[in-house]
């Protein structure tokens, strides 16, 4: 396993699960595992090397009382294992959001950065506490250096007659806005796409056309200096899981049209009376890896 060193990002976790969750995606669910016990010796001594930023204590917080929320106790974990968020201070994050997980009892806190009330896009940190006032699984990614001004220089006025300025530069006349502007703090290193490397205050501003030819997007404006940071086309997306089992072997890979075994909307899968039969084990793994997409969907469309 490689690991590339990290300047802006902390993750703890206690149980890691790897999958990948868009509109219409595609979910590979193996029953049975390849790893051998010398990759997960590798996976754990790659770990123990990372950076101090990275390492944080899972567990119950110091100090916390049994009538706690699952908030609280993400909120006060956070707070006495600061150096996760590196330069970012605790106190730049409030809870956005609560989830509850298909794990019995336990419940996924997501937490929001901002500044003087401007959002940071994609700056957050995301836990999972369990029914004994634990963390047991944590990430964070947050703004490191500087934080911009919040003080716009250009009106929302003048951001959205940019914003639809340059969308019919590229995509012809006919384009409005939606909706007011709003100010987000935009940083391309948190959200890994181009741009300046460093944090801009920008105007979020949304704009479409109807007709023959629709336009839907997000278009960002620097609220400084007037330009186009970022245009990004909103996507109607629905969830439409396919689980497929590879079992154990690169012949059901990739997953095809034909050989998924729960698709979007199917019933679980049932084992038999032995629930440590591979027929049971193989349904477990199956629904899991189903019902789990469904709350990385709800998590990230929210």
């Amino acid at each position: 396993m490689n690991w590339r060193k990290p300047n802006y990002r902390g993750v703890a976790a206690g149980i890691v699960t790897a999958g990948a969750i868009t509109g219409g995606a595609v979910l590979i669910a193996g029953s049975g595992s390849a790893d051998s016990p010398g990759k997960a010796r590798a996976a754990t001594e790659s770990v123990a090397r990372q950076p101090q930023l990275n390492r944080a204590t899972l567990g119950r917080p110091a100090g916390i009382s049994s009538s706690a929320s699952p908030a609280e106790v993400a909120q006060i974990w956070l707070r006495q294992n600061s150096k996760m968020l590196g330069t970012t201070s605790q106190r730049s994050l409030h809870v956005a959001k609560l989830l509850k997980s298909p794990a019995p009892g336990q419940t996924i806190v997501r937490l929001q950065e901002s500044h003087s009330g401007v959002p940071v896009i994609g700056g957050q940190a995301v836990l999972a506490v369990d029914s004994a006032k634990r963390v047991v699984a944590a990430q964070a990614e947050t703004l490191q250096g500087q934080v911009p001004s919040t003080d716009p220089q250009i009106s929302p006025a003048k951001a959205s007659q940019l914003a639809v300025a340059v969308t019919e530069k590229s995509s012809g006349p006919g384009v409005r806005t939606v909706g007011a502007p709003s100010l987000q703090i935009f940083d391309p290193r948190i959200l890994g796409g181009p741009g300046p490397r460093k944090p801009l205050l920008t105007w979020k501003v949304e704009v479409e056309r109807g007709g023959m030819s629709p336009v839907k997007r997000t278009v960002y404006i620097d609220a400084v200096a007037g330009w186009k940071v970022a245009s990004i086309t909103r996507m109607q997306a629905t969830l439409n899981r396919r689980v497929c089992d590879a079992n154990s072997s690169a012949s059901n890979v990739p997953c095809s049209l034909s050989t998924p075994v729960r698709t979007e909307g199917q019933f679980p899968l049932v084992g038999d009376s032995n629930p440590n039969s591979s027929a049971s084990v193989r349904a477990r793994d199956v629904n899991n890896a189903y019902d789990y997409s469904a709350v990385t969907y709800d998590f990230f469309a929210g």
